[in-house]
């Protein structure tokens, strides 16, 4: 039988950037962390982006650009040596934890690209988001890394640093995979060919949310626009002439 992915030695990874869009995001700060029972090695970056940190980014986070260009090291330099830890945590036969890991993967995958490096192939990623959205689809509320966190009991630490949300989202792994027996079971060409299946449907529910939301605001438009017209319409037939009009 295959080998499950919750019996795989875990990692955890983790970025924070100058942005919500990973399409357009930079690296500030990354965390890769070896966890072996109690003992964890954990490698973090600090780096200069190249640009300047938008003042919502930092205040997310809390690296500024002066800091980053103080303290931080070359971006080149810093993107390959996370990539070379991530791809050296994956040939040691790890499965990495990472929450929402498509963004953070896109981001590598985007600034490899721009700067010419060879895209990496990605190995054995376990997504706690994925996998906390498919297993409790109907819970309300956010479901944000902290958000996550309390539901499952755990604690994070200083949130928004990429070792804190790095070493969550490996807790978090662990915790869902025995919750959820059935899931921890997955051997991992099945959990990878899951979480993009488990993934898509989320987006397809969303994107009709959305769409069942702005029709709803266009029919509330329309019927604003008809009502200004009606009120037009009163302002045009309004008397000026007296005694005959």
């Amino acid at each position: 039988m295959s080998r499950a992915w919750m019996d795989m030695p875990l990692g955890a990874f983790d970025l924070e950037t100058t942005g919500p869009d990973p399409r357009e995001a930079r690296v500030v700060t990354a965390c890769l962390a070896a966890i072996d029972g109690p003992k964890v090695q954990v490698d973090n970056w600090l780096v200069d982006p190249g640009i300047e940190i938008p003042e919502g980014a930092t205040k997310v986070h809390g690296i500024s650009t002066e800091i980053a260009r103080t303290e931080g090291i070359d971006y080149l330099i810093g993107l390959k040596a996370v990539r070379e830890r991530l791809g050296a945590m994956w040939a040691e036969g790890r499965i990495v934890a990472a929450y929402n890991a498509s963004y953070d993967l896109t981001v590598i995958q985007t600034e490899s690209a721009r700067l010419g490096l060879a895209p990496m192939i990605i190995g054995p990623t376990v997504d706690p988001f994925v996998l906390d959205h498919h297993a409790d689809p109907d819970r309300t509320g956010k479901r944000k890394l902290t958000d996550a966190i309390r539901t499952y009991g755990l604690s994070i630490g200083k949130a928004h640093t990429a070792e804190a949300d790095a070493l969550a989202a490996a807790r978090l792994a662990w915790v869902i995979a025995r919750r959820y027996p059935e899931i921890g079971r997955l051997d991992v060409q099945t959990l990878m060919q899951r979480q993009a299946l488990w993934y898509a449907h989320r987006g397809e529910k969303l994107k009709q949310r959305f769409r069942e939301i702005a029709e709803s605001k266009q029919k509330r438009a329309q019927a604003m626009l008809d009502q200004a017209q009606e009120w037009r319409d009163r302002a045009d037939g309004v008397a000026m002439l007296w005694p005959i009009q």
